[in-house]
C-alpha cells in the first residue's frame, strides 16, 4: 500500500481516536458533577459542538444510566479559548417535567402505532424548549410510511389528522407535534404548530400553509401525465430546490386559495441540447455529452421553440398562474413568468432580459 495512504489512514484513525476520548472526557466530567450533586450516573446522549459563535459555551444532553428516558442538558463553559471545561449548571427540572410528560404518554405508543406512527429514532419521545421563560414540550414521532406510499394528498392528510387527534385526547401539554417523514430521496422533517384546529379543513389549510413543500410531490404527481406528453430526450421536468426530494420535482405550488386548491405554480425544467449525430436512450446518456462538450456556439432558437410549445400546454393545463424556469445547459437559466407571451417574440425578449 502506498505509503502516503498508510499516513493518510493513520492521521484519520488519530483524529478519530482525539474526537472519541474528548467524548469521554466530557461524559466523565459531566457525570462527575451529577455524581456529587445528585448522586446518579449519567450517558452523554447529544454533545454540544462549540465553536467560536458560542465561545465554547454549550449545553450538552444528558440522561440518568438507570432512567435512559430521563434527558435534560448541562450547561458547560468550554472554555473555546483558554482550554478549561468547567458545568455551570443543569436543566434537572426541565428534564423532571418533559419526563413526566413522557411517563403519561408511554401508554398511548400502541393507539399512536395504530393510525401510523412511532417514536421518532432521533429525539425523546417528549422534548422541551424554553422560549421567553416558558418551558414547552414537542411530542416527536414518525411515519410509519414514506411519502410515496401514498395515493394521495387526501390520504397522506387524513393520517396526519388522526395523529393530531388522538395526540389531543391525550393529558399531554404540547405546544408542538415534530414528525419525522421518511421518503425514497432524503428524509423530512415537520412540524405542527396549530394544534387546535376548528376541523380537518383548517387543518388541512395550516398543514399546507407551514409544510408547502411535501405538497409538491403531489402536485408533482397530478402533472405527471402531461409531463411525459412534453418531455423528449434533451429536457425534463425537474429542478425544484424546495423540499426533501433531492430537486426531482418539476413544479412548486407559490400560493393556495381559499379552498385549499394551488392557484400560483412555478414548473422547473431541465434543457440539455445535443449534437444532432448523438442518440441518447435516456437523460443520464448526457454525462458523456458533457464530458464531450460541442464547443459550437449555442443555438436559442430550438429552445425558444420548446419553450413556446410547454408555455402553451402547461397555461391551456393549468388553473392558475404560470411561471416556467428552464435551466439550459450551456446557454443558461432563464425564468418566464405568467406576463410572458407563448410567442417566439415574447420568450426571446425574456430571455435578453434575464441575460
Amino acid at each position: 500500500m502506498n505509503k502516503w495512504i498508510l499516513i493518510t489512514l493513520g492521521s484519520i484513525m488519530v483524529i478519530g481516536l482525539i474526537i472519541s476520548l474528548q467524548s469521554m472526557d466530557t461524559e466523565t466530567k459531566i457525570n462527575q458533577y451529577i455524581k456529587d450533586k445528585y448522586n446518579k450516573e449519567i450517558t452523554l446522549v447529544k454533545e454540544e459542538a462549540g465553536h467560536a459563535g458560542n465561545g465554547g459555551d454549550v449545553t450538552h444532553m444528558v440522561a440518568f444510566k438507570d432512567q435512559p428516558k430521563f434527558v435534560f442538558g448541562v450547561h458547560v463553559d468550554g472554555g473555546l479559548f483558554t482550554n478549561e471545561f468547567k458545568v455551570v449548571g443543569d436543566e434537572l427540572e426541565l428534564g423532571k417535567a418533559a419526563f413526566h410528560q413522557y411517563k403519561k404518554l408511554e401508554s398511548y405508543l400502541p393507539e399512536f402505532g395504530k393510525v401510523g406512527f412511532t417514536k421518532s429514532d432521533k429525539r425523546n419521545l417528549v422534548s422541551y424548549s424554553v422560549i421567553k421563560d416558558q418551558t414547552e414540550f414537542t411530542l416527536n414521532m414518525k411515519s410509519k410510511k414514506k411519502i410515496e406510499d401514498f395515493k394521495s394528498e387526501e390520504e397522506w392528510i387524513d393520517q396526519y389528522y388522526q395523529l393530531l387527534e388522538l395526540a389531543q385526547k391525550t393529558p399531554l401539554d404540547l405546544e408542538r407535534i415534530s414528525i419525522d417523514v421518511p421518503t425514497n430521496h432524503e428524509e423530512g422533517y415537520l412540524s405542527f404548530y396549530e394544534l387546535n384546529p376548528k376541523n380537518k379543513e383548517e387543518f388541512a389549510q395550516h398543514f399546507k400553509e407551514s409544510e408547502s413543500d411535501y405538497f409538491d410531490y403531489f402536485l408533482d404527481l397530478s402533472y405527471q401525465e402531461l409531463f411525459q406528453s412534453l418531455e423528449k430526450p434533451y429536457f425534463h421536468f425537474a429542478g425544484n430546490p424546495h423540499g426533501p426530494f433531492s430537486d426531482t420535482l418539476g413544479v412548486q405550488c407559490d400560493a393556495y386559495d381559499r379552498n385549499n386548491r394551488c392557484d400560483d405554480l412555478t414548473f422547473y425544467m431541465e434543457y440539455r441540447p445535443v449534437k444532432e449525430e448523438m442518440e441518447l436512450k435516456s437523460f443520464d446518456d448526457y454525462n458523456e455529452l458533457m464530458s464531450n462538450p460541442d464547443d459550437q456556439e449555442p443555438d436559442l432558437a430550438p429552445l425558444i421553440d420548446e419553450i413556446q410549445v410547454v408555455l402553451k400546454e402547461l397555461r391551456e393545463n393549468t388553473k392558475g398562474k404560470v411561471s416556467l424556469r428552464v435551466d439550459a445547459w450551456k446557454l443558461g437559466s432563464f425564468s418566464f413568468d405568467e406576463n410572458v407571451p407563448a410567442s417566439e417574440k415574447g420568450i426571446k425578449k425574456a430571455i435578453e432580459e434575464d441575460e
